[in-house]
């Protein structure tokens, strides 16, 4: 009998004030790209940002994960994020990802994510090989000659200010790939020090 294992990444999630705002950003950006577009776009409720994705966990390694996570991330102060301005990785002219970027509290994401994935490397996890960029993904290009008017728009918000939050829980989430999209859990949530 085969072990069972679960699709796991560590993240940061938004207050709904955030959600809300990244929301109608997105059908903005959505409207400007127009409905030949092959965009998936993340459902609201689904953003978020990912300090590491960890892939499909055994059951021992993931019952491990809270307790070697925990003292790491509490020795992190909680900060503040403001979430500013759309982009698309890897580039403009080849744009796959559009996403919401962060200024106050990149730093501070940074820092977190190498610590979570020092601390993950101790249970075996492979480091991530890109380096970290602080972003919330909100759609995934699936044919970039049919974005209509998008980079337009991506331009139009460079610097549009989301808003401004407050990070004080890391959680370990599980994710179950549906054909409608990913359904997310939260299978542990590790507080911030003060």
């Amino acid at each position: 009998m085969s072990e069972q294992k679960t699709r796991t990444f560590i993240a940061v999630h938004f207050p709904e004030a955030i959600i809300s705002s990244l929301e109608r950003l997105q059908q903005r950006l959505s409207r400007a790209a127009g409905e030949r577009a092959r965009i998936k776009w993340v459902a609201p409720a689904n953003i978020h940002l990912t300090l590491q994705f960890l892939g499909d966990v055994d059951d021992e390694r993931l019952a491990r994960l809270p307790r070697v996570l925990a003292p790491v991330v509490a020795q992190h102060p909680v900060f503040q994020v403001e979430i500013v301005g759309t982009g698309t990785f890897p580039s403009p002219a080849r744009p796959r990802v559009v996403w919401a970027g962060c200024r106050e509290g990149a730093s501070q994401l940074a820092g977190l994510a190498a610590a979570v994935c020092q601390a993950t490397s101790t249970l075996g996890f492979e480091p991530e090989r890109r380096p970290f960029r602080a972003h919330l993904t909100l759609g995934r290009i699936k044919d970039s000659r049919k974005t209509g008017k998008l980079s337009g728009e991506l331009e139009k918000n460079r610097d549009i200010v989301v808003g401004i939050c407050r990070i004080d829980v890391v959680s370990i989430m599980s994710s179950r790939l549906r054909p409608q999209g990913p359904v997310y859990t939260t299978l542990d949530r590790l507080p911030l020090g003060g």
